[in-house]
């Protein structure tokens, strides 16, 4: 397993609440990035990271996402919330 997906795997299991449920509420259930998600580059790869900050009010209280690009796709590699 390489460095970056040792470390999607360790923000995969931080990215729970602490009674081990998974975070629930608007955007927390998306499984691929929206059309409109934006871009973050780290380490050399383009991260897709919706909602954007532009796009969410002061009141916001759902989750942000960040998915990593993998040879079939994107993957999950966190959720905050």
């Amino acid at each position: 397993m390489g460095k970056l997906q040792w470390f999607g795997a360790l923000l995969a299991i931080a990215a729970t609440s602490s009674d081990g449920a998974p975070f629930s509420g608007v955007n927390c259930e998306l499984k691929q990035p929206p059309a409109e998600s934006g871009e973050d580059g780290i380490h050399g790869y383009a991260m897709k990271v919706y909602p954007r900050t532009r796009g969410m009010s002061k009141d916001y209280t759902g989750c942000v996402t960040t998915w990593m690009p993998t040879n079939a796709g994107y993957e999950i590699l966190g959720v905050t919330a």
